[in-house]
């Protein structure tokens, strides 16, 4: 028997600090922090495990989301089972120092509306107090529970605009919603009902606009878009859309070399101050460009580099701290102080024992 593990890292950050100007496109990637001696006294914390499972090894057992609170505090997670090419998709979540329970034993449907059912729609506020979810025929288009009360709170009906689907909650049970052509943002607050849409070509002033990522940051107060050429941020109570990326001057600067470039792989701070993305052109299946860049949106210092080894790209928290992953190793970069530090033992990829 395998037993799958959900490690969560708790991570000892030297202090550090150094001044660097506005980074020039073209440049190394960052320098790794020089680890500390034994004798200083620091000690590195090992992973702890929240959740395992034992599963045999014929078998095949995958964690295939992690969505944690931002202080950490609830984790929503899917795994996925196979056995024997049958495979199954089961919804968790972890609240404080309690066990991992699957989501369904929140639900107040019997065991025989949930039976060879999933549960869908599953998205945990930023604070962690409000889980939405479906598990049963009965709770109609989703349920919220506050994780706090520890019990249901609101039952949610489908909209006569069917055409809508959950995108996330925020922290005062506001959803916020897409549509199925990708061209608009609707924020519904669950307890007054009141609906607000936000066009993207109206506000962007691009005829038959539309994105391909969304991302919520700052409690829903700013909705981040991509479509593969352009990076703007919706602002939800100003009503404005601003433009952030567009990869225009690249596609002009390599329009003989590639066949185009796109800007992929979004990573957002929850506050929506920092954020990270990809630029990428290819001609003839071989990579001609790209850079991996890092913006501080308040400061609007960027931060880009050609030359990196980086293959996975993980969560940004406030503080500019952003995970990165070679084929082995994991580390952690800082934005501002561009110092980059080696995360011990943890190795890349599904842990298992």
């Amino acid at each position: 028997m395998s037993k799958l593990l959900l490690p969560v890292f708790i991570i000892m950050i030297l202090t550090a600090a150094c001044s660097s100007e506005n980074e020039t496109e073209g440049a190394d990637q960052p320098d790794e922090a020089n680890q500390p001696e034994e004798t200083t006294g620091e000690a590195y914390a090992h992973p702890e495990s929240l959740f395992t499972y034992e599963f045999s090894e014929d078998d095949r057992y995958d964690f295939t989301g992690i969505y944690p609170s931002h202080d950490g505090h609830t984790i929503l997670f899917t795994t996925q089972e196979e056995i024997k090419r049958d495979s199954q998709r089961y919804e968790y979540i972890i609240i404080g120092d309690e066990e991992a329970k699957n989501v369904k034993e929140l639900s107040e449907a019997s065991d025989e509306d949930l039976e060879d059912r999933r549960c869908s729609r599953t998205n945990i506020s930023p604070d962690g107090k409000y889980l939405t979810y479906s598990c049963a025929s009965d709770e109609r288009w989703f349920v919220v529970y506050d994780t706090e009360e520890q019990q249901v709170v609101h039952h949610q009906p489908q909209l006569e605009d069917r055409t809508l689907s959950l995108v996330g909650i925020t922290n005062n049970m506001e959803v916020i919603l897409e549509n199925t052509d990708y061209n608009s943002i609707w924020m519904l607050h669950l307890e007054t009902e009141e609906m607000v849409e936000f066009s993207i070509p109206e506000l962007s002033g691009v005829e038959d606009d539309y994105y391909t990522d969304v991302i919520m940051a700052d409690d829903g107060k700013k909705i981040f878009l991509n479509n593969g050429q352009r990076i703007s941020i919706l602002d939800t109570e100003a009503g404005t859309l601003d433009e952030v990326v567009n990869v225009d001057p690249y596609t002009e600067r390599f329009k003989d070399e590639t066949e185009g470039i796109s800007v992929g792989n979004l990573r957002v701070s929850s506050d929506g101050k920092y954020l990270f993305y990809l630029l990428g052109g290819s001609m003839a299946d071989e990579l001609i460009y790209q850079s991996i860049n890092f913006v501080n949106l308040e400061t609007s210092e960027t931060k880009s580099f050609t030359d990196f080894e980086y293959k996975n790209f993980r969560s940004i928290d406030n503080e500019g701290n952003m995970i990165l992953g070679d084929n082995d190793q994991l580390y952690l970069y800082n934005m501002d102080s561009d110092v980059i530090h080696h995360i011990p033992n943890v190795d890349i990829g599904v842990y298992t024992k």
